[in-house]
């Protein structure tokens, strides 16, 4: 049974029951992962940006005039696509509902559905 015991594939069984057991494998788990992710991380494009207009208490944090302008300095970018994600009335006259007319096809505006 000793013999049995001190071979390096039961001892390591062993030791990842007990591991598992005792959860004593999860900062090992966490910490494989995260190389894992470091060392396969591919860096986005360069033409992707991702801007908030919200405050921390979810309230928007520019006016209408101030969201226009920030959409305008987004498309002198030239960016390939602009994803948009906040409410627009399109039926009143808004600069924000102008501007997304004017850039047309490259602005999508994204329909979330959200409770209030």
């Amino acid at each position: 049974m000793r013999a049995f015991l001190k071979k390096p594939l039961v001892i390591a069984t062993l030791v990842a029951c007990l591991f598992g057991l005792l959860k004593l494998g999860q900062p090992i788990d966490h910490m494989y992962w995260n190389t894992r992710f470091r060392a396969a991380r591919v860096e986005a494009p360069q033409s992707i940006i991702v801007v908030s207009t919200k405050r921390v208490d979810g309230q928007s944090a520019l006016s209408d005039g101030a969201v226009a302008n920030l959409l305008d300095g987004i498309e002198s970018q030239a960016p390939k696509a602009i994803y948009f994600d906040r409410p627009v009335n399109f039926g009143a006259e808004s600069a924000t509902a102008a501007k997304i007319r004017e850039l047309g096809s490259k602005v999508a505006v994204v329909a979330s559905a959200r409770e209030h």
